[in-house]
């Protein structure tokens, strides 16, 4: 079974997202063995309640160099691997015996539902996208 594997996120821009109500905060970065402020990641433009570090958009804005301190209410992500009640027990994906997962709601009757092979990707209409009020 493979090892936990962690990636520091890298030259990531985080722009225009409304978020909230998120557990632990709603923007977020932490680097594992590096200093979170050097991996050239930015925040600007949203909607949120909280963050770690705090400030976040102040710390890193795009396009910006912002003041404040990262180690103000950091991101602890490995704290999260060692904590057993919100991981489950690791299986292998690979020979263990699952549930089937629940029925969706959309997909009425998916194992006779037509095959439609990969091909190059279809346009999406974007605009033609209906997302649901915010709760």
């Amino acid at each position: 079974m493979p090892e936990s594997l962690l990636w520091n996120p890298w030259d990531n821009s985080v722009v225009g997202n409304d978020i909230s109500d998120s557990r632990v905060a709603d923007l977020g970065v932490a680097g594992v063995g590096v200093d979170t402020s050097t991996l050239r990641n930015c925040w600007s433009a949203n909607v949120f309640t909280t963050s770690a570090p705090a400030n976040l958009e102040t710390l890193a804005p795009c396009g910006a160099t912002g003041p404040g301190d990262w180690n103000d209410t950091p991101l602890d992500v490995l704290s999260w691997l060692a904590d057993a009640e919100t991981n489950p027990p690791a299986v292998d994906y690979q020979t263990a015996e699952l549930p089937d997962p629940p029925a969706l709601e959309g997909m009425a009757d998916p194992e006779n539902a037509p095959v439609e092979p990969a091909r190059t990707p279809r346009s999406v209409d974007v605009d033609a996208i209906v997302v649901p009020a915010k709760p």
